[in-house]
């Protein structure tokens, strides 16, 4: 007889199942790996895009968007209107007080977590594992509402969630302030992913209110998603991945269920493009907007993404060696032998990807699964979240070309696929064992948990980096050490301090890296007319103007320059030109008339 043990109902054994418990794990483990960000100062982006931002700081420019235009940020508040609502609601209540930013940021971390675990939750009740079920079989879908599933699986949405919460690799969504953009895409992203599975599998079973209100919330999640940042592109697809894999209906119904959310795909390139221009100026203009850096080629960044995608699964395995700034080369040939070796290694996971769902068919489509050994349930979870993985990863890390090439809070969202991937594998393997050793599944719950916990203290570590930006660019430097922002960003730290002896030798690195730097080169004008050496000031001030000659603050530090060497006419040359290109320079106004004067009495 065949034995159906595993297949009892896991929240009626012992206290490990039961979800509260699951929740206060999750919930608690993150707050103590994040216990030590919330005096993390602004770093990098952080300064342009909070501290120095104006669209945050009037929430006018929320109101009527258009006043907004001109301002560097305008194209950002466009696109990506919900995240900077968030800000500039911190920002009103808070000011630039880095603590509220932080509490937020870990707030949306813990909802993201929790709703990975709801999903998983959820999925379980999915036709697709209600037909693993002996004596249910091709009516599962008559049977949406049970979590009737063999026990060692309840273990799976705990683990995942668990290791999503407190991966060192999620520092850079969480503790860096900016990147909540990326976080917050990922909550309405999972929030309309959990309603629309929440809305099917009460399909026909709960009132037909309830079932809209959910298919409702799913559509306006995934709304807002598409409107915090550009990454929700494939939100949509995920949507449909998820339908397919664990849902049963007829094709066109499916579609019905499923259109509302792929036509949010178009909010994202209607917005890019605008839909005010004719059609035709609307497609040539397609190609611009659908690229950051206009210097790399989209062949050659999409060779260089087959290398960094193989390094972002390093990380997600062996999260050693992160950084805030990655020095990665350009790869521009396809048939080097790192970057062929790193398609065939992505092209051979995503090939055992499709197997993996294709060898988990529905039981009526294909053999019936009757025993617990690793077979279908884990091969359909490992499948889908490979798939999941590559999918959320594609916006950026294909022919989109981006500034950086490589950047950690890139893999926030995409994490989840691929630590579900993991978590299914182990768990399948375990349940193979358990049958001959039956002391395996307590081991194998016992190496999850220390897994864990040590992922918590690299993640609480991690973050001790974050509380000083000299720390972190040391960290940078320490990593990649031809890195040239790193370099400058310590130069500008000694600058803030008035240390401008300490921070001239690290402009200068910055520059003999990389020697047309133009920021590093406007920075050492600064240090250097601060020291009163007014001729090497105004020597690097040409050097950095030549490079950027639109920019006004440059030509106006170079006419305090002239001016504290009494060349009144160079200095009014520069002020002029500062003025017609920032007419509102009211200081640059007033220089002017002063060098003006100093002319005229000559």
């Amino acid at each position: 007889m065949e034995n159906h043990q595993h297949l009892r109902h896991p929240e009626k054994t012992d206290i490990l199942h039961r979800p509260l418990v699951h929740i206060l794990l999750i919930t608690g483990l993150a707050l103590l790996a994040y216990s030590n960000t919330f005096q993390v100062p602004f770093i990098l982006d952080d300064i342009k895009e909070i501290a120095e931002n104006p669209i945050i700081k009037n929430l006018d420019y929320f109101r009527d968007p258009a006043s907004a235009r001109g301002l560097f940020s305008f194209h950002s508040l466009k696109m990506r209107t919900v995240g900077y609502f968030t800000l500039a609601m911190n920002y009103k209540f808070g000011g630039t007080d880095v603590v509220g930013y932080h509490v937020f940021n870990l707030a949306i971390h813990l909802l993201n977590s929790l709703l990975v675990y709801v999903l998983l939750r959820l999925t379980f009740r999915a036709p697709f594992f209600q037909s693993l079920i002996p004596g249910q079989g091709s009516n599962a879908q008559d049977q949406p509402g049970h979590a009737c599933y063999p026990q060692p699986l309840s273990f799976i949405p705990l683990f995942t969630a668990l290791i999503f919460a407190v991966h060192p690799i999620q520092t850079e969504a969480v503790t860096y302030v900016v990147q909540r953009l990326t976080s917050l895409t990922a909550f309405f992203c999972l929030l309309s992913l959990t309603s629309y599975s929440v809305a099917r599998l009460g399909t026909g079973k709960t009132g037909h209110g309830k079932t809209l209100a959910w298919f409702l919330l799913s559509f306006l999640s995934a709304v807002a998603a598409m409107k915090t940042k550009e990454i929700a592109f494939t939100l949509p697809v995920v949507i449909a991945l998820y339908e397919f894999l664990f849902l049963r209906e007829k094709f066109r119904r499916r579609l019905l269920f499923l259109a509302p959310s792929l036509l949010t795909m178009l909010i994202i390139p209607l917005s890019l493009i605008g839909t005010s221009k004719p059609v035709g100026e609307m497609l040539s203009s397609a190609s611009l907007v659908s690229r950051v850096d206009q210097t790399v080629s989209r062949g050659d960044y999409l060779f260089t993404q087959f290398r960094v995608i193989v390094s972002y699964l390093r990380l997600l395995l062996f999260p050693v060696g992160q950084n805030l700034d990655h020095d990665y080369p350009t790869h521009p040939d396809f048939f080097t032998p790192e970057v062929f070796l790193s398609f065939l290694f992505l092209s051979s996971l995503f090939a055992f990807a499709v197997f993996c769902v294709w060898a988990s068919r529905f039981p009526d489509h294909g053999s019936r699964v009757t025993d617990h050994r690793f077979s279908s349930p884990e091969l359909r979870l490992i499948g889908f979240g490979i798939l999941w993985f590559f999918i959320a990863l594609s916006v950026e890390s294909s022919i989109i070309p981006i500034n950086d090439v490589m950047v950690e809070h890139r893999l926030y969202f995409p994490s989840v696929g691929f630590f579900l991937a993991l978590v299914a594998a182990a768990s399948g393997l375990a349940r193979r064992f358990k049958a001959d050793r039956p002391g395996v599944g307590r081991a194998a719950t016992a190496t999850g948990t220390v897994i864990v916990v040590a992922l918590a203290g690299a993640t609480f570590t991690r973050n001790l980096v974050w509380q000083d930006n000299l720390k972190m660019w040391q960290d940078v430097i320490a990593k990649s050490p031809q890195n040239p922002r790193g370099y400058n960003n310590i130069g500008i730290y000694y600058d803030q301090r008035g240390d401008y002896e300490k921070a001239i030798p690290y402009f200068q690195q910055a520059i003999a890296v990389e020697p047309d730097y133009d920021e590093a080169l406007f920075n050492l004008g600064i240090a250097h007319a601060a020291l009163k050496q007014t001729d090497q000031a105004i020597y690097y001030y040409q050097k950095a103007l030549a490079l950027r000659p639109t920019d006004p603050k440059i030509l106006f530090n170079l006419g305090v320059s002239y001016m504290s060497k009494k060349l009144m006419g160079p200095a009014a040359i520069a002020f002029q030109e500062a003025l017609r290109l920032d007419p509102k320079m009211t200081q640059a106004r007033m220089f002017l008339d002063y060098a003006r004067s100093q002319l005229r009495k000559k």
